[in-house]
């Protein structure tokens, strides 16, 4: 009885916890419960089940908002300050007088990944010191980046 109680627990609890995706808890505990529907009412294997299958997958679906926060935690780790100086106004040549960043630039700041985002503080740099820089945003877009 024992090793049918175990074989009908890991089916269960296999199945249950293949419907799981990141914020999906209860997915998994009524896929268990349709897996477990023509077993007996009173079946001491079903209610152990159920109870297996619902911690498997609360654990699975902590184990997701975990990854899900420490990838957010290394985003925010690895950011870079915006340049802006609050002297916000393009010239003729849509560069921007007070942090030098062109208007695609100051656009997609926020959507640039750190490594770009420090790519157009250099060249900011450039254009601050008279030399000529091209926009940091159509170099990400050709390499995928945006």
């Amino acid at each position: 009885m024992e090793s049918a109680m175990e074989s009908a627990m890991e089916s269960a609890v296999e199945d249950g916890v293949a419907n799981v995706g990141a914020s999906a808890r209860g997915n998994a505990v009524e896929s268990v419960v349709e897996n477990t529907a023509n077993m007996p009412t009173e079946s001491p294997v079903k209610s152990a089940t159920k109870s297996v299958a619902s911690s498997a997958a609360h654990n699975v679906a902590g184990n997701a908002a975990k990854s899900a926060s420490d990838n957010a935690a290394a985003r925010i780790a690895d950011t870079v300050a915006s340049p802006c100086v609050s002297i916000c106004a393009l010239d003729g040549d849509d560069l921007c007088v007070g942090c030098f960043r062109t208007g695609n630039e100051i656009s997609y700041w926020g959507r640039l990944p750190a490594p770009w985002q420090r790519e157009v503080l250099a060249r900011s740099q450039q254009r601050m010191a008279g030399q000529p820089a091209s926009c940091v945003v159509a170099q990400a877009r050709a390499e995928g980046s945006l």
